[in-house]
């Protein structure tokens, strides 16, 4: 007669767990226990039964059944439970130099850990990137990580994927709002979801942030460039409705919509005007160079407007160091409002490029000789035919007449000192 299955199995689970209780003292220590299967977690919730000290890791986000199955049986047991964050800054150092055997500076090893969130597999992964390409492809996502987030991303629902790959293009937060109004009621339970299977945090009611930079870079550029542009438009005209004030956020999404130009435009240029006034100056000149680009995507014909953004351009490339590219954008502008015949418009583009700085002679010579060939270009003149419309500021005066000081010979020289006083 056979033995009854049942019985065998508790007798063979009586029978290791007794042969490892008198082996005592005794340490059994399993990793990846998210990966054992149904008996192997069976046997072990014996074993918890004896005298034995378990050492069990296991991934705290997406358990399997079978795993919340043996933690709740093994919950009788009283265990010790240690949660395990990511690494910090400092030791993401020495993970990089163990997995590289060279030494990393502050600076990379902050990128890497911005990037990675501390999660050791991630640093690995990015430390592998920097020996082989350098500093500059930790922007990129390693292979190896981006087919982990893929085969994660196979464990979501269909709706989920949906909602969480539309989180990511709003970027590493994302506002529950803006996506219930895109993607309706479901958006609660698909964020819900990506937050178990370790996608997502919730730092704070109704809003989320994406648990590594790298799982968000992996979803977004896994989008079609066609798909990830109609997402920016949407979630552009979304914020309209519920953050109208929200201008950074609305530049960045309806400039990478590449449809909306005149809305792309008008939102790059208020964004740049707020990064020139925190003195942010590179990120001021990229941001007036998205305002142009947009504004001539969208086939306006202002041609005023127009060169108040290349003047913008100008002005920010200068004072953020781009004396060179600054100089090409206030010839273009110079040459633009001489061919509108506007003495007034001419001269503003002549004032433009206002950067407190100091020089012996002129920055751009020939771009000086033809200012002082031209009477029609000076301010002074210009401000008394436009029957007080416009004053040329001090400063504008002191560079004018010190063109002209520099190219017009002696008279040219007396002219300037005589105009230096009033412009104090």
């Amino acid at each position: 007669m056979a033995e009854d299955p049942v019985a065998a199995r508790w007798r063979w689970h009586r029978a290791v767990a007794s042969y490892l209780a008198g082996a005592k003292p005794l340490l059994i220590v399993l990793d990846d226990l998210h990966w054992a299967g149904e008996e192997t977690l069976a046997l072990l919730t014996a074993v918890l039964a004896e005298p034995v000290l378990v050492v069990a890791t296991h991934r705290g986000t997406d358990p399997p059944a079978r795993l919340t199955g043996f933690l709740g049986r093994a919950a009788r047991h009283e265990p010790v439970r240690v949660h395990l964050g990511g690494l910090p800054e400092t030791e993401v150092a020495d993970l990089v130099r163990v997995t590289t055997g060279e030494e990393v500076d502050p600076r990379t090893a902050a990128a890497i850990h911005r990037r990675s969130g501390g999660n050791a597999f991630f640093v690995r992964e990015l430390a592998h990137v920097l020996a082989a390409e350098g500093p500059a492809a930790l922007d990129a996502v390693p292979p190896g990580v981006r087919d982990v987030v893929r085969h994660r991303l196979d464990a979501l629902p269909d709706t989920a994927k949906r909602v969480v790959r539309r989180a990511a293009v709003i970027g590493t937060d994302v506002d529950l709002a803006v996506l219930e109004t895109l993607a309706g009621e479901t958006a609660l339970d698909a964020l819900e979801s990506a937050v178990r299977h370790g996608f997502l945090t919730e730092p704070a009611p109704r809003r989320f942030r994406f648990a590594h930079a790298l799982v968000r870079d992996t979803l977004y550029h896994d989008l079609s460039r066609s798909r990830r542009a109609r997402e920016h438009g949407e979630i552009a005209k979304t914020l309209e409705g519920l953050r109208p004030h929200d201008v950074d956020a609305l530049a960045h999404h309806f400039v990478l919509s590449e449809e909306y130009a005149d809305r792309a435009a008008h939102y790059a240029r208020a964004v740049a005007e707020r990064a020139e006034s925190r003195f942010a100056q590179a990120e001021a000149a990229r941001l007036w160079d998205a305002a142009l680009t947009a504004f001539d995507r969208s086939g306006a014909s202002d041609p005023e407007k127009r060169l108040e953004l290349v003047m913008g351009k100008a002005r920010a490339s200068a004072v953020a160091g781009g004396l060179a590219q600054s100089r090409r954008h206030r010839a273009e502008a110079l040459e633009s409002a001489e061919k509108l015949a506007d003495p007034l418009l001419t001269a503003r583009v002549i004032g433009a490029f206002d950067v407190p700085a100091s020089w012996t002679e002129s920055d751009d010579p020939g771009l000086a000789a033809r200012i002082a060939g031209r009477r029609r270009a000076d301010p002074r003149r210009v401000a008394r035919r436009s029957g007080g419309r416009a004053v040329p500021s001090a400063g504008h005066t002191r560079r004018r007449t010190a063109e002209r000081g520099r190219t017009a010979g002696p008279r040219g020289g007396q002219g300037s000192r005589d105009a230096r006083p009033p412009a104090r």
